[in-house]
């Protein structure tokens, strides 16, 4: 928790990206919330929200995708997230690669973000 300089709270808490984290190192992710008090009631509310951000962030989609569907979003997200532009361009030759080397499936997207 932190006081911001408008006399409003910042509670911050990290948890762990599962897309980009491996055994071996893990990536942590960052989910505020602000409110204008510091009290055990804010604390305890803080402590909700910040949990239903970090579920919402974490929610994978168990319902049925293509292979092109699932590229599209990962291409949008390396888009949002500003990577490097060769970054880009070599994610989107990979997927064009493979778009062209496999048949479109339906897969759950479970499975395929587990490969």
């Amino acid at each position: 928790m932190e006081e911001q300089p408008n006399g409003k709270f910042k509670f911050r808490q990290n948890y762990a990206d599962p897309l980009k984290s491996t055994p071996d190192h893990i990536v942590l992710k960052k989910v505020s919330v602000t409110l204008t008090k510091n009290t055990r009631q804010a604390q305890n509310k803080a402590r909700q929200l910040l949990q239903e951000k970090i579920n919402k962030k974490l929610k994978l989609d168990n319902s049925h995708i293509t292979i092109d569907e699932l590229f599209s979003k990962y291409l949008k997200r390396i888009a949002d997230e500003d990577k490097p532009y060769g970054t880009q361009i070599l994610a989107e030759r990979s997927c064009h690669f493979l778009k062209k080397s496999l048949k479109l499936i339906q897969l759950p997207a479970i499975f395929l973000l587990q490969c």
